[in-house]
């Protein structure tokens, strides 16, 4: 159960936060958009670029750290 809590819990709500639109600096100023962030994220350049860059140097990291290991 803790787990779960600790695990879990986080990643939904992460979930339920990427289905917002919401600026952070402005808090009480948010409202549903579904999935169009994920649009966004695969059709702007820059922004599937720097995701690409992310998910090759996570992946990088893993393997070298099994290897070594």
């Amino acid at each position: 159960i803790f787990t779960i809590i600790v695990t879990q819990l986080p990643f939904v709500a992460t979930l339920v936060i990427s289905t917002l639109q919401w600026n952070i600096l402005k808090p009480g100023e948010r409202h549903f958009v579904g999935l169009s962030n994920f649009k966004f994220v695969f059709t702007d350049e820059r922004l599937r670029t720097a995701v690409l860059n992310t998910v090759v140097l996570t992946a990088s990291v893993v393997l070298i750290s099994v290897v070594l290991g």
